[in-house]
């Protein structure tokens, strides 16, 4: 009965060279641009361990190689025996010898949140390859005073599971350095990061999980000892865990066979969780082969063999015993509490034992229970009872106590205005800390300031709902599921600010009332952490500065200079320092630390040294200031002097105090100064190799270099920035010189970040030979570019070109944009980072608007950034009206008056309508254009052309009913408000009329409208003569009902129906009495699509069923297929660009169908971009440049294969390796992608798409 199991693995690599047989498009690039934000599980005090050496598991524990390996190794190999990982631990291990005793761990908790397709970890997010079936935290084993970290145990559908723990690792960490990390070095930047320490493949021959797969539900027992990882039926596989040296470790697994489906399971807590357990008992929910509820009571011992000490305890349930939504363990009762939507029972082990069943029950009021949660700050001083949270689907959470096993109280002590999906709760201070997501509302992390009490609970009456708790947000992690519609349009054109994309991506998103118009975006996010400064609204430069244990900001006014104090724990924040003793009636160039008690302050003919309560300054009347720049107790100028150009080289006297007689020599001395004979723009100061060097940018595009060891006697290096002008970027046709705007200089990677005046970003590798490589040369705007870094460290440079974009330089050095959270961006015209003395993920800044000065907070973590306003209304369509700047969505309202809903793209804010009726109708109001059961469920824009001139009308199709529809023709105008206070939309019904069917899409193409409606097909169109539509004709009638629309080539209409898979009709065109659609193409094989677009040549499609898409070619009449990938939730696919702003846009077809995207959006709100490659693009051979790809044959399928060597041929191992891996997708996709999502490619790829 029970026994080690052996199964059929698929998950065996195969790899063949990508577009080795096949031409043309044939190699595809995956990228994902946003995880799905469905949480799954929440572990708000994951406790890790921040000082332990970065490596995984040992492997000599165990026979590691009769565990792992499903092939044996051939007698004349003994290399195929071992992997990286093992040399590398063996190396390890040898090192360990003699070596001094380690510190003492460093644990602190963290939050580590599960997602549908990611983990995040301390709010940075971490792909996985498929989706999440479960995940449990696995506690630290405690021995005494000796407390261990916390590992996380995964399962994802691809078919593996996962034991992960995090470390803190340099942000410059990888695989190929890992030896950089035995120990932690404060200066470096560090991050908390999942990896993978061991693995199991626990697939079987199907495509899909089956009900015997394991990984199923993943328990583990809260001493940290035991796992259980059930599958959906027949058996469970037990892993006694094992505390090592290099961390927690799981023993093979024992398979207990089980009779029928498990709908349950779940361990019995302790009585005592500071004292470890021997023995465990799990507890189990089947329903057997003989249809019958059963309860299996199982326990074994942690010190003995699971073969000689497993028992079990078997209760057969009554018929009427309800079949729960979950079980909750009792530790204080010893017993189990089952909780089913009316009623709410316990079960304890004595009864199981006994076979006794005499059940308490209790009955349960609320609405119906979504999730439960046990507390470890919210429990009573009494031994013999418990107290569990339960969620409901309205939002409040209850508390339910049980004592001795017969008493039950039920008493709701939160609400919250989402249905809860899973949650946590603990008390801190005074108040509760609630995080909670929900599928279909928000994900938030609330503290709450009280819970209801008695008295309060005393008022309400009868099936009276209690109210809302008051709590304070803290961090909302925004929400975009379900996605209901997607609408992807050309990007909000401004004259002082550039969008990261050519497209952006809007959706519909929510279920009820809580439906949203969402833009999705990527980028970092940043919020406004105080008032607006009006007065500083002309600022043109901010300098941050300490001094003497305080911070200030100084501001540079176009005739003025004013200096502010930040005082973060003040209300107001920034207070204006009356009479500073500074040069305030002057614009300012530069402000620096000349120690810790003085600032510099450099003006257009003045040195100021000051410590706010006394000035001193150094004339610099003989000439003019053009430029400044400092580096330690160097100072370089830039200036004229009456025509003459000269760099003056200044030394600083860093130790510098002021007496009482001063002598303006005493801080500065001029060493020497060169006269230049061309157009300066800029200089700097940068150390490279321990030689400081200066640089100095032109009008002409050149930057020139001197050494300042040599300054009089060597001439200087000279560079031209114009040779370094991309091909491939968004320049105007006329190139100019780059004028340089600003620079700075990475130390730690040699690169000089340099920022031009008319936008661009471009960046240098530069060392004390002066050769030079341009790494980087990106167009972000069409203003001056100026740049800062974030912090001491170096780690993140903020960018400001109007918008405000940052770089992390550990990353792809790629920039994406900030996006503070307001309705609308507006363009930001200088900022300054608040450098702080400790490093956290959030950096607070400075910024200037129009409307004055700001301090602002940006999560230097990346990711989605949403944008949502509520439509308060249920609703399934949404539509763009570019004419009038406004989307439309249909909804699904009980007034009629309330079906149509306009928000403008500018203001992102619901426009008021009127509705008008053009004909007369009895049975309805002269402003009511819908009756009460005809309802809006497809929209199209009509152009006619009437007289020269487009006019532009809405097509609306309807639902009257469940059977019939109607057709409307409406006109949408903007009108002034009756309040003459800006403007309303006026929409006029100009035509309708009846059909025998629900209108389900409409399209246009040339002067035809073309519905749908059921399984056929009709076209009408209006008649100029008759001055009316003409007669509705029905061209075509397909086997199964039409699903999506959509036209290409303007002569093509891509037809989708509900299992008849992809057809396109095309417009044939001959004389008057011949105008007809035909069937051009039609895929034979039947696929339950969802829709389909066109791409190039080819057609994409999203099939429903299996969650996949593919790329069928037109060239045949059966559609063969090119390209299939499966994803992790079902997809809707459009193609579209999606470029960057940087990227250069083509002008012939052929180019621009090159630079289209597979766009694949999931309902669960996952999108990810899938860009077809040529064997003419130079997309592959810029990777594999970049990665410096050696020993693989300069293949990067060769790479990637690479990637999967210490996973090939096992079922199980010990590794050290980061969570994302390509041996990890499901088995269709392996070597079809060259995934971008990949660590060791994310740094070497182009960030040519956005959103």
């Amino acid at each position: 009965m029970m026994e080690i199991d052996s199964q059929e693995y698929s998950n065996i690599p195969y790899y063949s060279d990508l577009g080795s047989e096949s031409t043309g498009n044939d190699t595809y690039i995956k990228q994902t641009l946003l995880h799905s934000p469905i949480i799954t599980n929440i572990i708000p005090d994951f406790k890790v361990c921040i000082n332990k050496k970065i490596r995984g598991l040992s492997s000599d524990s165990i026979n590691d190689e009769a565990d792992q390996t499903l092939i044996p190794p051939e007698e004349d190999s003994q290399l195929d025996v071992f992997d990286d990982d093992d040399i590398f631990m063996e190396a390890q291990d040898k090192e360990e010898v003699d070596k001094p005793a380690e510190e003492p761990p460093q644990l602190i908790p963290i939050k580590v949140i599960v997602k549908t397709s990611s983990i995040m970890v301390d709010d940075v997010e971490y792909g996985l390859n498929a989706s999440v079936r479960s995940s449990c935290v696995v506690r630290g084993v405690n021995f005494g005073d000796i407390v261990n970290e916390d590992s996380l145990l995964i399962s994802i559908k691809s078919g593996f599971m996962f034991l992960i723990r995090i470390f803190n690792v340099p942000r410059n960490y990888s695989m190929d350095n890992h030896d950089m990390g035995d120990s932690i070095d404060p200066e470096l930047s560090h991050i908390l990061k999942p990896y993978l320490v061991q693995w199991w493949d626990t697939s079987s021959s199907a495509s899909n999980p089956c009900l015997s797969d394991s990984g199923f539900d993943l328990s583990a027992h809260s001493s940290g000892l035991s796992i259980v990882s059930a599958s959906a039926s027949d058996v469970f596989r037990i892993y006694n865990c094992q505390q090592t040296d290099t961390g927690l470790m799981l023993l093979p697994h024992f398979n207990v066979q089980v009779d029928g489906v498990i709908i349950q399971s779940c361990f019995a807590e302790p009585l005592d969780k500071t004292v470890l357990e021997s023995r465990f008992m799990f507890l189990s929910l089947q329903y057997s082969e003989s249809c019958r509820l059963e309860l299996h009571l199982f326990s074994w011992s942690w010190s003995d063999s699971i073969v000689d000490s497993l028992e079990k305890s078997k209760l057969p349930l009554p018929n009427t015993f309800p079949i729960p939504i979950f079980i909750i363990p009792l530790a204080n009762n010893a017993s189990f509490l089952f909780v089913s939507p009316n009623d709410l029972i316990i079960v304890t082990i004595h009864h199981i034992t006994s076979a006794e069943y005499d059940f308490k029950s209790f009955s349960f009021g609320g609405s119906f229970p979504t999730s439960f949660y046990i507390p470890d700050t919210l429990q009573i001083d009494d031994e013999k009872s418990d107290n569990v949270l339960i969620a409901t689907d309205d939002g409040i959470i209850y508390s339910v106590m049980i004592t001795n096993n017969d008493k039950l109280s039920v008493s709701p002590v939160v609400r919250v205005a989402d249905p809860i999906s899973v949650f946590t709760m603990e008390k801190l201070g005074k108040h509760y800390r609630l995080i909670f997501g929900s599928d279909t509302g928000s994900n938030r992390d609330l503290m709450v300031n009280e819970l209801f009490d008695k008295e309060y609970l005393s008022t309400l009456e009868e099936n009276q709902k209690v109210k809302y708790s008051t709590a304070l947000l803290i961090s909302d992690y925004k929400n975009w599921t379900p996605i209901l519609d997607i609408l992807i349009i050309d990007s909000f054109k401004s004259r002082s600010m550039t969008n990261p994309s050519d497209k952006e991506l809007w959706a519909l998103t929510g279920t009820g009332k809580r439906t949203r118009l969402t833009q999705l975006r990527k980028g970092y996010n940043a919020r406004r952490k105080s008032k607006t400064y009006e007065r500083l609204r002309k600022a043109t430069d901010i300098w941050y500065i300490s001094l003497l244990g305080r911070n200030f900001l100084f501001c540079s006014l176009p005739f003025e200079t004013a200096a502010l104090e930040y005082q973060p724990n003040s209300e107001d924040i920034l207070y204006e320092i009356e009479d500073p003793k500074i040069l305030s009636d002057e614009l300012t160039l530069a402000f620096y630390n000349l120690n810790e008690n003085y600032i510099l302050q450099i003006t257009r003919s003045l040195i100021i040294v000051s410590d706010l309560f006394r000035l001193f300054s150094l004339d610099l009347s003989n000439f003019h200031v053009i430029s400044a720049d400092k580096l330690s107790s160097t100072l370089i100028l830039l200036t004229d002097n009456n025509g003459i150009l000269e760099i003056q080289l200044i030394e600083l006297d860093a130790q510098f105090h002021a007496e009482d007689e001063f002598n303006e020599l005493e801080f500065a001395k001029f060493v020497t100064k060169i006269p230049i004979e061309y157009q300066a723009t800029i200089i700097k100061l940068i150390e490279v190799d321990d030689v400081i060097s200066i640089l100095v940018g032109d009008y002409n595009g050149n930057l020139f270099i001197y050494n300042t060891n040599y300054l009089e006697s060597m001439p200087p290096f000279k560079i031209s920035i114009n040779s370094f002008f991309p091909n491939n970027n968004n320049f105007d046709s006329g190139l100019q010189d780059v004028i340089i705007n600003d620079m700075l200089f990475l130390k730690k990677t040699s690169a000089l970040h340099i920022g031009t005046k008319d936008g661009c970003y471009i960046v240098l590798k530069i060392n004390s030979s002066f050769e030079v490589e341009c790494e980087k040369f990106l167009k972000l705007g069409l203003t001056p570019v100026s740049l800062q870094f974030t912090s001491k460290r170096e780690d993140f440079l903020m960018i400001n070109c109007r918008n405000l974009w940052i770089v992390n330089v550990y990353d792809s050095g790629f920039p994406l944009k900030v996006y503070l959270e307001e309705k609308t961006d507006r363009a930001i015209m200088t900022t300054a980072p608040l450098i702080l003395l400790e490093e956290t993920s959030k950096v607070l800044f400075a910024f200037v608007r129009y409307e004055g000065l700001t301090i602002g907070s940006v999560n230097l973590n990346q990711g989605p950034v949403v944008k949502q306003v509520n439509i308060a209304e249920s609703a399934k369509k949404l539509f763009y009206l570019p004419y009038l700047s406004c989307f439309v969505v249909l909804c699904l309202s009980k007034d009629t008056r309330s079906r149509l809903k306009f928000i403008d793209r500018k203001s992102f804010k619901p426009i008021q309508h009127k509705e008008l009726m053009m004909k007369s109708n009895p049975d309805l109001r002269p402003d009511q254009i819908f009756k009460k059961e005809e309802e809006p469920i497809s929209v199209c824009i009509w152009s006619i052309i009437r007289g020269g001139k487009v006019s532009k009308k809405l097509l609306l199709g309807c639902r009257y009913g469940l059977t019939s529809g109607s057709f409307k023709i409406l006109n949408v105008g903007k009108v002034p408000a009756p309040d003459d206070r800006g403007t309303i939309l006026k929409v006029t019904e100009l035509n309708s009329f009846e059909h025998k069917e629900p209108i389900s899409n409409i399209q246009q193409i040339g002067d035809t409208i073309l519905f749908s409606g059921g399984e056929s097909l009709y076209t009408t169109g209006y008649d100029a003569n008759e001055k009316k539509l003409r007669p509705v004709n029905c061209i075509h009638t397909f086997r199964s009902a039409i699903t999506s629309m959509s036209v290409a080539d303007t002569d093509s209409l891509l037809v989708t129906t509900n299992s008849d898979s992809a057809i396109i009709l095309r417009k044939f065109c001959g004389t008057e009495e011949l105008k007809d659609f035909l069937l051009y193409v039609k895929d034979p094989d039947s696929k339950y699509l969802l829709n389909q677009a066109k791409l190039g040549d080819d057609i994409i499609v999203a099939d429903r069923l299996h969650s996949q898409i593919f790329v069928l070619s037109t060239e045949k009449a059966t559609l063969p297929s090119k390209f299939a990938y499966r994803l992790s939730s079902i997809p809707r696919v459009y193609s579209s660009m999606f470029n960057s702003y940087w990227v250069k846009p083509e002008t012939s077809e052929m180019d621009q169908a090159a630079l289209f995207n597979i766009i694949c959006v999931g309902v669960n709100g996952e999108v990810i971009s899938i860009r077809p490659s040529s064997n003419e693009s130079s997309d592959i051979e810029e990777l594999v440049k970049t990665l410096g790809i050696k020993n693989t044959d300069g293949l990067i399928e060769r790479f990637l294969e690479r990637l999967d060597r210490p996973f090939n041929n096992k079922v199980t191992g010990k590794v050290f390796r980061p969570i994302y891996r390509p041996y990890f997708d499901y088995s269709e996709n392996k070597g079809v992608v060259i995934d971008l999502d990949l660590e060791e490619i994310l740094t070497a790829r182009n960030e040519n798409i956005s959103i």
